[in-house]
């Protein structure tokens, strides 16, 4: 019998996110080994189950009321648990557990952020970045939650993280596995010399610490049109912006993955100005395709990206400042050509998925 391993998340293509960017790609890389594996994964659209190969994908309606949707989860989980040893859980942690408590398979959890922190901020619509939320008191509700995700987080054989300020503030929850840090990774795009739209970009789940309405109103200052994919909770409030400032954003709520890279080779600038970040895949991508990014100053961001080096970094918190970071940027073409070779070669020395991968791999097959 061939080897075969249980992949989970809670979004997969054609929605669009990073679980649902790396999913994918790990996928490719599990077939290249010549190992097998069966999705589980929460959709709006799509088959509840689909075949390639060996490989087997099943998707749970989104759309099911929430309690039942956690039940079916959990079921398939323990069932898929007879035949699989091995998962690799990037979201739906509580379900997995659940799942897999019985037969206690080898799981590796993958970690991109606080899942309680951004159920606050969508809640509340507090400004509390995730840093002061972890370590500031927390209300009773958040206290039993954080609790239920630390008690899931508990049952993993090992947690992985994208972000060196994310393995911190994981640490400090004070679990048993241990944390280990690994860079998210893109696949190399080849080096186009098409001539560039003056456009930009934001890819990104739509809430309010992605900072979207500060870049709406930077592009519409310097005359850039700029393009938004994605979809969330701040859609009707960047389109009221939008129309106030008679600005010419488009909005592309349910493009495909493929699509909107598709844009985004197309186009010539990149935004990301949020408060939080994990480690972005969208900006790695861009930055790869050679794109001018423009990125707030956090450490996920300044990890990567160097002042007017391979791009622009900038006080999100002023929207001055970035305004003037974008017209600096939009005036100067050496500038823009400098980041551009600078962002390619960074990527390929330090983001290359397919020797990424192998570090992923080898944490899942490694024996218990």
């Amino acid at each position: 019998m061939s080897l075969r391993v249980g992949l989970v998340t809670g979004i997969f293509p054609p929605d669009i996110g990073g679980p649902a960017t790396f999913i994918p790609m790990l996928m490719t890389e599990l077939e290249s080994s010549k190992i097998n594996y069966t999705v589980v994964t929460l959709s709006s659209q799509g088959p509840i189950f689909s075949q390639k190969d060996s490989n087997l994908v099943i998707r749970i309606p989104r759309t099911l009321p929430k309690p039942l949707r956690m039940l079916f989860t959990v079921i398939v989980i323990f069932y898929l648990s007879f035949s699989v040893k091995r998962f690799y859980v990037n979201g739906l942690y509580e379900e997995f557990t659940l799942g897999n408590l019985f037969f206690r398979r080898r799981s590796v959890v993958k970690i991109v952020g606080d899942p309680i922190w951004e159920r606050f901020r969508n809640r509340d619509n507090s400004q509390v970045g995730i840093v002061d939320f972890n370590y500031r008191g927390m209300s009773l509700v958040w206290r039993l939650q954080r609790v239920l995700l630390n008690f899931s987080l508990n049952q993993s054989s090992v947690l992985v993280v994208p972000g060196k300020e994310l393995k911190k503030v994981i640490e400090s929850w004070g679990l048993k596995p241990k944390v280990i840090h690994i860079n998210n990774g893109v696949y190399l795009q080849p080096t186009l010399d098409q001539k560039r739209t003056e456009c930009a970009i934001v890819v990104s789940r739509l809430v309010n610490w992605k900072n979207i309405h500060k870049a709406l109103v930077a592009c519409h200052t310097a005359g850039i049109t700029l393009l938004i994919f994605g979809e969330g909770p701040e859609l009707e409030k960047l389109k009221a912006i939008q129309e106030s400032l008679e600005s010419s954003t488009e909005f592309f709520p349910s493009l495909s993955r493929a699509e909107t890279t598709e844009m985004m080779r197309s186009h010539k600038y990149f935004l990301l100005l949020s408060e939080y970040e994990g480690q972005s895949f969208a900006l790695l991508e861009a930055m790869s395709m050679g794109m001018v990014v423009v990125v707030s100053d956090i450490t996920a961001n300044t990890d990567i990206v160097e002042n007017e080096l391979n791009g622009l970094v900038v006080n999100a918190s002023s929207q001055e400042d970035i305004n003037q970071a974008l017209l600096k940027v939009s005036r100067n073409t050496l500038l823009q050509e400098r980041i551009k070779l600078n962002s390619q070669e960074y990527i390929a020395r330090n983001h290359d998925f397919h020797e990424l991968s192998k570090l992923h791999i080898d944490l899942l097959m490694k024996e218990t």
